[in-house]
């Protein structure tokens, strides 16, 4: 029988995704501030949209002689 390699990665230590929540609110919080209320990740996001669609890999054509 073959055996199943699996590996795991260490987890991080438990302060590390609500310290990274809190940073990540911060910088919104002051970006909207500082920039007299512009979102900037709304805007960020407005753009990768449409933009990840221009990227997409489109199916092959074939034609036939």
């Amino acid at each position: 029988m073959s055996e199943l390699l699996v590996l795991r990665r260490p987890r991080p230590p438990a302060i590390v995704p609500p310290l990274l929540s809190f940073t990540a609110g911060f910088i919104d919080s002051f970006t909207v501030l500082a920039l007299f209320g512009l979102f900037v990740a709304q805007v960020t996001g407005s753009y990768l949209a449409p933009l990840s669609c221009a990227f997409r890999q489109l199916p092959e054509v074939t034609t036939s002689s």
